[in-house]
């Protein structure tokens, strides 16, 4: 019964988070992308957008809405009356361990597979907009690091260290950016140095944020997995296992802060913006020192510190509680 009106409430919480992180991603991936996208690109970017926004939006709207519902128990007054018979705090947790196993369970699901493969699919949307790029005459377009511009037919270019004309050219979709094929052209030095003539000449060309690279932000766990064997190969694994720890490691981290909600709601008056937002915050940042130690220090002591947080923060809301 008290669950009913956290479930309800935590609901309405992670749509509204939900809605502000897809928007903002959308407005991101709008910000670098070549053009503005036609209305179908317009969706693949928004439920791209939607996909990886999930991953914050669930955590948070279920300690929000744990929050505001044991807060809202504490003001109906009915948890004075749980209290004049005899029902403690511990009596709270086999509801909301259940509460919170059940987003956890779905947060695993998202971070190992869902937000994956929804960055990836911003990333494929933003490359089918930059295809859809067509120089004009007198008119100067952006790929990349790479810009164009038609003068009486040729095709004039900048990129690196090169620039260059073609008389025709075709911008076909890559990886992580598109391929930009040229024909009967001359390519030049920005130096003034070097010169060649060409019959046939392509130009890869990286979109912006995404290094030239699939990053291991986009891979689903199987594929990130199998990746860790060639970056093991080259000694540069560890940024990418530490990614790997991580999908696992939050929702267990949440629920160490979940389980330090009721102690805090119900006898603290602390906002439940300063509830929530104290113990993802703590854990966010520890989580950023591991991003830039993991490489020095291992994957082990960035871990266990990121887990030291969440659970010092289950012990200081526990601890001394009265009505435990």
């Amino acid at each position: 019964m008290v669950l009913v009106p956290v479930v309800r409430r935590a609901a309405t919480v992670g749509a509204l988070v939900w809605l502000v992180l897809a928007l903002g991603g959308l407005g991101q991936a709008l910000l670098v992308s070549a053009v503005v996208p036609d209305l179908d690109l317009l969706g693949r970017m928004f439920l791209g957008a939607a996909g990886v926004g999930a991953s914050l939006a669930l955590p948070v709207g279920a300690l929000g809405g744990l929050a505001s519902g044991l807060r809202q128990v504490a003001e109906d007054r009915a948890w004075l009356g749980l209290r004049s018979l005899g029902v403690g705090g511990r009596a709270l947790l086999p509801p909301v361990v259940a509460f919170l196993g059940g987003v956890a369970a779905l947060w695993l699901g998202v971070t190992h597979v869902g937000e994956p493969l929804a960055r990836a699919a911003l990333r494929d949307a933003r490359i089918a907009a930059a295809v859809r790029v067509v120089p004009v005459e007198g008119r100067v377009v952006a790929l990349g690091g790479w810009a164009a511009a038609v003068e009486h037919g040729v095709l004039h270019f900048a990129g690196g260290e090169w620039r260059g004309k073609a008389a025709s050219w075709e911008i076909r979709p890559a990886l992580t950016g598109v391929v930009v094929e040229l024909r009967d052209g001359e390519l030049q030095g920005l130096d003034g140095a070097s010169r060649a003539r060409f019959a046939a000449l392509e130009m890869p060309i990286s979109l912006g944020g995404t290094g030239g690279k699939v990053h291991a932000s986009e891979r689903t766990t199987p594929d990130l997995r199998r990746q860790l064997a060639v970056s093991a190969a080259l000694g540069r694994d560890a940024y990418e296992r530490w990614i790997l720890w991580k999908r696992t490691l939050l929702p267990l981290c949440f629920l160490s802060i979940g389980l330090a909600v009721p102690p805090l709601a119900l006898r603290l008056r602390w906002p439940l913006l300063a509830l929530v937002g104290a113990p993802v915050g703590l854990v966010w940042g520890a989580v950023r020192v591991g991003d830039q130690w993991v490489a020095g220090v291992g994957l082990a002591p960035v871990a266990c510190g990121v887990v030291a947080v969440a659970v010092g923060w289950l012990l200081y809301a526990w601890r001394g509680w009265r009505d435990a």
